[in-house]
């Protein structure tokens, strides 16, 4: 896998940034393969002054996910189009494909799995107050019902119980 350090239109720069700019057509001169990281930045040169560099924090990476070489589909010879997605920030690879985010996904899934339950035991808790107003049962269960919902809004916040 290469890495490959691109210049790109400052006018192109908001469309990559946000998705939408899902190709690209270049000059098929650096070899390019699936899998290869393409690192953008916004360069232009605008009344004999040049933007882009040190002004941009961060360069915008994507990985090559498919390649239309030259003189297919109307493109001059030379030229290549290449399909685009964004990079995993764990393996590098196509993050629309990758299963790095799987486990973090699945964690949180589970996190609402389990304050889903604990609202439920709440609800219940709040249920049985009213057979109880005559006594002090009343405020063991609004208690308990208390406790459930905080370690639900735990669960939920990520931060365990």
């Amino acid at each position: 896998m290469k890495v490959h350090k691109l210049k790109i239109d400052p006018m192109f720069w908001g469309s990559l940034v946000i998705g939408e700019k899902k190709a690209e057509i270049r000059i098929n001169d650096r070899d390019y393969k699936v899998g290869d990281i393409l690192e953008f930045y916004p360069f232009s040169i605008k009344g004999g002054s040049v933007l882009g560099g040190s002004m941009f924090k961060e360069n915008e990476r994507r990985v090559i996910t498919h390649i239309v070489d030259c003189g297919d589909w109307g493109l001059p010879v030379g030229y290549c189009m290449l399909s685009m997605a964004p990079v995993c920030h764990q393996c590098h690879g196509d993050s629309t494909q990758c299963q790095c985010a799987w486990p973090a996904m699945q964690k949180k899934i589970e996190r609402i799995e389990e304050a889903k339950h604990e609202i439920e035991q709440a609800a219940e808790y709040i249920g049985m107050v009213s057979n109880h107003t005559e006594d002090d049962t009343a405020i063991h269960f609004v208690d308990m019902a208390r406790e459930k919902a905080e370690k639900a809004v735990k669960l939920l916040e990520g931060k365990g119980v």
